[in-house]
């Protein structure tokens, strides 16, 4: 990426889908930093200049972590803060917690390696296993800093242009699917790797067991790895039902053991993004190499105190309350958000997830594109992301909202933001 100089040639500036010349970069850098300065001053239920956060949500803190924070301060008392000052009880506490909601099995010691969260837990696994020239796949659209992460290993990004195909399922609304024959097409001798989430940020798909199986087959047949995010697995839903779907790990297809690496954390299903604990399962070859990665390089180890905290959250008795609690308020905010923006239909298109904490719409008929739409509305008070990060053709036209927030700061959030597009389409 261009970073804070240039762009580099052949790359974009983060956000913005085409190079710009210096000067409209140092505008839009400008204007990007204003928008950040507002995010940083946002209260709940603050309007006007102070902005509504449909960007990344101020996220749930539900009222059960006092066991939590109690083995944090706890370890915090012992001073556990050093390097050597291990939970030796915590892999073995996420290899049950495996076992009883992914039915995966995994040796604690063998199979588990813990992380600084799950994004310096990507970077370890492409440290280890990505080269310069190597191709790596991931899908359009997915995680942003995936792509990021890809390329400074040095290596290609290749995101198959069709790969998702956008249906009309049960309801009238835009649905997403994968096209494994796209899939595969994308594949050629030099790739090292397929990357994606799952639920999909940022748009909430949960992919079927099927979906899953054919990326598995794919995988064993052209000796390729796979790399499954699967940061948001506790916020798995079908929300336009009201039921839960069976969500499955790709650790769980046959063929994975010896080629597929899975990511989980905390952050997301028990908001506690702050602790920085997230943790890998592979196959022991792999998780040894990653140890090594680690120790070597990007040290990027789970902290100590936080490790006996996150024991807490995978013990605490009301775990399973807790992400039900949470997966309620979602629904809530689900399906206020798409109801409230439906007044807009064939301007602003806004498909109900499957999982995860946001929605992505389509505002290709609006008249304007994502980039456009998406700074009209902040210069209104409503804090977004523009889609065309998010992937380089099924990303454009799109704006990703949150729906993290507390239902009543959702709600208003939601109602300025329809407040905002009115005005903007009413001069269109």
């Amino acid at each position: 990426m261009g970073g804070i100089g240039k762009p580099l040639k052949g790359e974009t500036l983060m956000g913005y889908g085409e190079n710009v010349s210096v000067s409209e970069e140092s505008r839009l850098k400008n204007l990007y930093a204003d928008w950040m300065k507002k995010g940083l001053e946002l209260k709940t239920g603050a309007a006007g200049a102070k902005g509504y956060d449909l960007q990344c949500g101020r996220y749930l803190k539900l009222p059960l972590q006092e066991q939590i924070d109690q083995a944090t301060v706890e370890a915090l008392k012992r001073k556990d803060t050093t390097y050597w000052d291990l939970n030796p009880r915590l892999p073995i506490k996420i290899s049950e917690k495996l076992k009883e909601e992914n039915d995966l099995v995994a040796d604690p010691f063998a199979e588990i390696c813990l992380t600084c969260g799950i994004t310096p837990a990507i970077d370890t696994i492409l440290s280890a296993f990505v080269n310069v020239g190597d191709e790596v796949i991931s899908m359009d659209p997915d995680f942003v800093t995936s792509y990021g992460q890809i390329r400074a290993r040095g290596a290609k990004l290749v995101t198959p242009r069709h790969c998702f195909t956008e249906t009309i399922g049960d309801l009238t609304e835009k649905r997403w699917r994968l096209c494994p024959e796209a899939l595969e097409e994308a594949i050629t001798d030099k790739t090292k790797m397929i990357v994606f989430t799952n639920p999909n940020n940022p748009i909430g798909y949960v992919y079927s067991k099927e979906e899953l199986g054919a990326i598995a087959k794919l995988a064993v047949k052209h000796g390729v790895m796979v790399l499954e995010n699967e940061c948001y697995e506790r916020m798995s839903y079908v929300a336009e039902a009201g039921e839960e779907t069976k969500f499955t790990s790709i650790l769980s297809m046959d063929g994975m053991k010896d080629y597929g690496i899975l990511v989980q954390g905390l952050s997301k299903g028990y908001h506690l993004s702050g602790y920085r604990i997230g943790w890998v399962v592979a196959n022991p070859e792999i998780v040894k190499m990653l140890a090594i990665v680690q120790m070597w390089s990007s040290f990027s180890m789970a902290p100590t105190i936080t490790q006996y905290g996150a024991e807490a959250a995978l013990t605490m008795p009301l775990r399973q309350e807790y992400i039900a609690e949470a997966k309620k308020i979602y629904r809530e905010n689900i399906a206020y958000t798409c109801e409230s923006l439906a007044v807009f239909e064939g301007r602003f298109e806004c498909a109900r997830p499957m999982g995860g904490p946001f929605c992505f719409a389509d505002v290709s008929g609006s008249g304007m594109d994502d980039k456009e739409l998406s700074a009209a509305l902040y210069e209104l008070g409503i804090n977004n992301t523009a889609g065309s990060s998010w992937g380089p053709e099924k990303g454009k036209n799109h704006l990703r909202l949150a729906l993290s927030n507390p239902p009543e700061y959702q709600r208003e959030c939601v109602d300025a933001l329809v407040e905002a597009l009115k005005q903007i389409f009413a001069k269109r």
